[in-house]
């Protein structure tokens, strides 16, 4: 059997889920705590990122880091499926680091947003399973309010796109409550499995 067709085979077995949500709504501490609950199940995958490492960062967690000139030059040989400038530095999804995770066998897992989700999609077809977390405006409000430190102006910026990004529940294949971690985290879980069984 040549190594296309063993390629092939693995990319079907492929197992993915993304989360996606409005600004504020959960999504890493969805992810998070999907890896914590079943460690057995689950594993995240990072993104790419150019800019600079943080102390409490590690390399792969969130991100590999890479330079801005390595990053470019993934760019140019294909090797970042999508990407984004945020702050003046580059982010993105690499197919090679989730094939590399992949062959652990367990379902991968990270945060998207739509434009990730049809990227996905389109290289991995059905191996890839996208949740929207179901917040209110009034919630989402609610809970930024009680997190200290937080000011009237980012409240005021996260409230004036959630309209906009909760247009995009459309890219996704099931929208799950997040009024209770516990709940969803459950809720996902049960998604996944009867998927990727």
């Amino acid at each position: 059997m040549n190594s296309h067709i063993i390629n092939l085979i693995i990319m079907k077995k492929r197992k993915i889920v993304v989360i996606g949500a409005v600004g504020g709504a959960g999504k890493n501490t969805v992810v998070k705590g999907l890896v914590e609950k079943y460690p057995d199940v689950y594993l995240k995958f990072p993104s790419v990122a150019s800019r600079e490492m943080r102390p409490n960062e590690t390399q792969g967690d969130p991100y590999i880091f890479v330079s801005e000139k390595e990053f470019e030059r993934m760019i140019k040989f294909g090797d970042v499926m999508e990407y984004t400038t945020m702050h003046g530095s580059y982010r993105g999804m690499s197919g090679k680091i989730i094939d590399e995770y992949g062959k652990s066998g367990k379902v991968l897992l990270n945060d998207c947003d739509y434009i990730g989700v049809k990227t996905l999609k389109k290289k991995y077809k059905d191996c890839v399973t996208a949740i929207f977390l179901d917040v209110s405006k009034t919630e989402l409000e609610k809970r930024m309010r009680e997190r200290p430190g937080t000011t009237q102006e980012f409240i005021d910026f996260r409230l004036g796109n959630y309209d906009k990004e909760y247009q995009t529940i459309k890219y996704y294949d099931h929208v799950v409550p997040n009024d209770d971690l516990e709940k969803c985290l459950e809720q996902i879980h049960k998604i996944v499995t009867a998927k990727h069984k």
